[in-house]
């Protein structure tokens, strides 16, 4: 069974004035409504270190300065794409001391920064580059009274039963030819 939290300095120290008021352990107990080990261990402690307080409590140090942690941070902001573990070893390098991936994310965790998968961009050749680019060049003088002439379609293919875990997605070029196309017409 754990701990409960720790008696406050204001109750030992009621403790400690009853106690050397010649007050019996169990007068005190039900006084303060605590327990008996506790008053107790509070009179005992005071009779052998002459105060009330707790010790102090170290706990494990940090591993990084306040001033490291914004560098990671801004590390981190510089460049989105970087993971973890880039971070972290572009931090050791430049650092006496080593951290480790779990402590690079536990600081960004803490500043708001989460990882996120970056989305997928639609693949390009180069020469459909240049053809939209030139398509772009031959089209950019033409007046409002030309773009009305124009019928505007649009394809797209529907998927039904699709996976969406991003594992699963791979990038491409042409859909399956069993697909069923959809064609949208706008004048």
């Amino acid at each position: 069974m754990g701990r409960g939290p720790s008696l406050s300095i204001e109750k030992r120290a009621a403790v400690t004035v009853l106690h050397n008021d010649g007050r019996s352990v169990r007068y005190i107990v039900d006084k303060l409504n605590i327990p008996r080990s506790t008053v107790s261990d509070a009179s005992t402690r005071f009779q052998r270190t002459g105060c009330n307080k707790n010790k102090a409590r170290t706990g494990r140090p940090r591993v990084t300065s306040k001033s490291e942690d914004q560098s990671l941070i801004l590390m981190s902001k510089m460049n989105r794409k970087l993971t973890a573990p880039e971070i972290q070893s572009r931090f050791n390098e430049n650092h006496e001391h080593q951290i480790s991936v779990t402590t690079v994310k536990d600081r960004l965790h803490k500043a708001g920064l989460w990882s996120r998968v970056s989305t997928r961009k639609l693949l390009l050749r180069h020469g459909n580059r240049a053809n939209r680019l030139q398509w772009a060049q031959n089209h950019k003088d033409w007046t409002i009274e030309n773009w009305k002439r124009v019928l505007w379609t649009d394809e797209s293919t529907e998927v039904r039963g699709f996976w969406s875990k991003t594992k699963n997605i791979c990038p491409s070029r042409t859909f399956g030819k069993n697909a069923p196309r959809l064609y949208n017409s706008y004048s």
